[in-house]
């Protein structure tokens, strides 16, 4: 086993290996930085070669998002009888908290052993939240668990959005991908759920059989939501809260599974991804395990947590 730990750029860096994998996290929102097989002698996630770069990242590259993840319709909400307003940094919407946004505060580092790595936030605005980061390196896979509670009534749908891109090309369109899903939620011109959960067969959604992105993509050409790509909510399969294989993906001899115990997920293929003003659309894909985005203002309400309440998440990356 190798530990490091250094500081760059007024961010601190830790990385510890195993014989598989190797992994890197920063402490600025708590961020994967680098997942590296030893098997593929390849990093497969998306990076900025200087921390600096994290301080001004508006991708939310390996961000520990939350308090809330993806979108708020109008950036408002009721909770305990207070109306709140957040800013609006998504066209009418709230994307992953603005400024309270855990991607943007220093995590401390609670824990660094031989395979695991525990980052921590305490009384983060604006609900006076402790959020843990576990991140364990446990043979081939990367297991991360966030565990979190609050002194005030809160909101809590913490993710992970880490960029994959198992190849060195500059788009994803030679990966193949399988959805293991078979509903979603339908949603408005700002990406916002209109409140249903319908069945993704006959639609551009129903990826439960191996697809090439670039074959993907075509699907998009006669839609009605356009070429924009994917950036869609779907609905786990799972009946209760076992950890779940949420998807497939592959590319050559690369496979990577990814797991969860959560009761959504985002999928999304990067259309939005900049880097130093150039357009990098489909460099990378993010699978985020969450609630259904905008909860908070649906029926389907369960990301209220209680005083002291506990949220607890479980995400793997398996590279196979």
């Amino acid at each position: 086993m190798f530990i490091r730990n250094c500081r760059s750029y007024n961010t601190k860096e830790f990385t510890i290996e195993n014989d598989y994998l190797s992994i890197t996290l920063i402490d600025y929102g708590a961020r994967i930085k680098e997942i590296y097989s030893k098997k593929y002698k390849r990093n497969i996630v998306l990076n900025y070669e200087s921390n600096e770069k994290y301080l001004e990242d508006k991708n939310f590259y390996g961000a520990t998002i939350g308090p809330n993840a993806n979108r708020i319709k109008n950036a408002e909400f009721v909770i305990d009888g207070e109306k709140m307003i957040w800013e609006k940094n998504d066209g009418n919407s709230n994307l992953h908290s603005g400024k309270y946004g855990f991607d943007r505060k220093y995590w401390t580092e609670e824990i660094i052993n031989n395979d695991l790595i525990v980052l921590s936030l305490y009384k983060a605005d604006p609900f006076l939240s402790d959020v843990k980061a576990q991140f364990r390196l446990n043979s081939n896979k990367v297991e991360i668990k966030y565990i979190s509670n609050s002194a005030k009534k809160s909101i809590m749908n913490i993710t992970n959005h880490t960029y994959f891109n198992l190849s060195d090309d500059d788009t994803m369109d030679n990966h193949q991908f399988t959805i293991y899903s078979s509903k979603y939620t339908p949603f408005d011109e700002e990406k916002i759920p209109i409140g249903s959960i319908d069945s993704v067969n006959q639609t551009e959604f129903d990826l439960r059989k191996d697809s090439y992105l670039s074959d993907m993509m075509k699907k998009f050409k006669n839609s009605s939501i356009g070429t924009y790509g994917y950036d869609i909510n779907y609905i786990s399969d799972s009946k209760d809260k076992d950890i779940i294989k949420l998807a497939r993906v592959s590319h050559e001899n690369i496979v990577l599974n990814i797991y969860s115990d959560q009761e959504a997920f985002q999928f999304y293929t990067g259309s939005n991804i900049i880097e130093s003003e150039v357009s990098k659309a489909r460099k990378g894909f993010c699978i985020e395990p969450q609630f259904i985005p905008n909860s908070v203002n649906s029926r389907i309400n369960k990301i209220v947590k209680d005083r002291k309440e506990l949220f607890e998440l479980n995400i793997v990356y398996e590279i196979v």
